[in-house]
């Protein structure tokens, strides 16, 4: 079985990692390979991980399913729009902890803002959310 993962430039609780994962996820999802989650901020800082970049490939990637190639390109080439100019300095993000209540393992407000805003861009620029 094929697979793919986003190891992405940016870090967490940013909108680039968010843009990031779902370019992964749409050519994933439109080629017929599986969605892994994503490693972000390329892997290299400690605590630099969090569930909200799995969050977004998984629905992204249930979202872009059914979608034409053709359709899913101009997407992409959308969402590389939204962060191919960062890609040589890349925001670090935050750490986990500051992304999280830790006694909730819940996101921060300023997370679920950022996913929030991004999901409605996806939105308004051809993604369905199926509930």
């Amino acid at each position: 079985m094929s697979a793919t993962e986003a190891i992405t430039a940016a870090g967490p609780c940013t909108d680039m990692v968010m843009f990031e994962v779902a370019a992964n996820a749409v050519v994933g999802a439109v080629s017929g390979i599986h969605v892994n989650s994503a490693s972000a901020a390329k892997s290299q800082y400690l605590d630099r991980e969090s569930g909200m970049e799995a969050r977004v490939g998984c629905e992204v990637a249930h979202a872009a399913t059914g979608m034409k190639r053709a359709e899913a390109n101009e997407l992409v080439k959308y969402l590389l729009s939204k962060y191919e100019e960062k890609l040589p300095t890349p925001p670090s993000g935050k750490k986990f902890q500051e992304c999280y209540n830790l006694k909730t393992i819940q996101p921060t407000p300023e997370h679920n803002k950022i996913y929030s805003d991004v999901k409605n861009d996806f939105l308004d620029n051809g993604l369905n959310f199926k509930s």
